[in-house]
């Protein structure tokens, strides 16, 4: 008689989700008075790309049956993937969802992303752009615009973008290759490598390394039990570098003065133009400029010259 019940549950609750189908859902929505446009999705894979179309459009491909909902307040385009839910949830189906945003070239205004369980990817587009996501990483493209960018369990990359970037992940590592505007990243137990950056650099993370070449200014630059290395052409006034347990090798052109450079159980070695920091305060562990108020802190320093 159990053997029965069992079979009778399989069959009702679990087999109805074993055909390997693929569900395919397209909407297209007309943008001309829309100021910003936002997704919500779990579980699901998204690019968003460019498109040739002057209404914006959203293909979905899924193994399981979607719902797509729109809402529309104050000139804000609303839109919600959403998958069935199950009785017996662990009778339900794993979920692959792919969703490709395609948005007009001239829509420039603001786009924002939510989603959780899947990577995000945007390249090639010219507007705002918000990103929330966990366990998923976060690739961003050739982006002209703004971009506040969250995610935990995943990495962030930034590849030729111009605008300000802002964001936050935890367990993973963000790089950052070109950017035309100011940064500020914090993470946690992730390295965070940034080339060639024309602007503000604000850079937290912890357990991890900060590794930052071809920067315009320095702001600040804080880790924990990890190395910082930069190459850059200043450090700006009330700028600062900090870590713990980790070593301090900086290449700087200017140093703009009231600077703190620190580390804990570390070494510092500061390469700089000539007569662009003067030790005129000197300890084993601890070195001042006092006309420019830069300080050193480490268990050892070393001053570079270089003409």
């Amino acid at each position: 008689m159990k053997k029965i019940i069992l079979i009778l549950m399989l069959t009702v609750f679990g087999f109805s989700y074993s055909n390997d189908k693929t569900y395919k859902l397209t909407r297209a929505y007309n943008i001309e008075d829309i100021n910003s446009f936002s997704l919500n999705s779990k579980n699901a894979n998204i690019k968003v790309l460019p498109g040739d179309s002057k209404e914006l459009t959203l293909s979905v491909t899924s193994n399981v049956k979607l719902e797509i909902e729109k809402q529309i307040h104050s000139q804000e385009l609303e839109v919600a993937v959403l998958a069935p839910r199950h009785i017996f949830s662990f009778f339900s189906k794993s979920e692959d969802i792919s969703i490709v945003v395609k948005v007009p070239k001239n829509f420039n205004k603001k786009l924002s992303i939510k989603s959780s369980n899947g990577s995000i990817n945007a390249s090639d587009l010219a507007l705002d752009f918000k990103v929330i996501t966990s366990n998923g990483n976060i690739d961003i493209i050739d982006i002209t615009g703004n971009s506040n960018l969250r995610s935990s369990n995943g990495d962030i990359t930034i590849i030729n973008n111009t605008g300000n970037v802002e964001g936050k992940t935890s367990n993973g590592s963000i790089n950052i290759d070109n950017n035309k505007g100011d940064i500020r990243f914090k993470t946690s137990n992730g390295n965070i490598t940034a080339f060639k950056i024309d602007g503000s650099v604000n850079l937290k993370t912890s357990n991890s390394s900060i590794l930052l070449t071809n920067a315009s200014f320095i702001a600040n630059l804080e880790t924990s039990n990890g190395n910082i290395t930069v190459n850059s052409d200043t450090l700006s006034k009330d700028g600062n570098i900090k870590t713990s347990n980790g070593d301090i090798e900086l290449s700087i052109d200017k140093l703009e003065g009231n600077n703190k450079i620190s580390t804990s159980n570390g070494l510092i070695t500061l390469t700089t133009k000539k007569g662009e920091f003067n030790s005129n305060s000197y300890s084993k562990e601890k070195v001042q400029d006092i006309s420019k108020n830069i300080i050193l802190e480490g268990r050892k320093i070393n001053i570079i010259n270089k003409n």
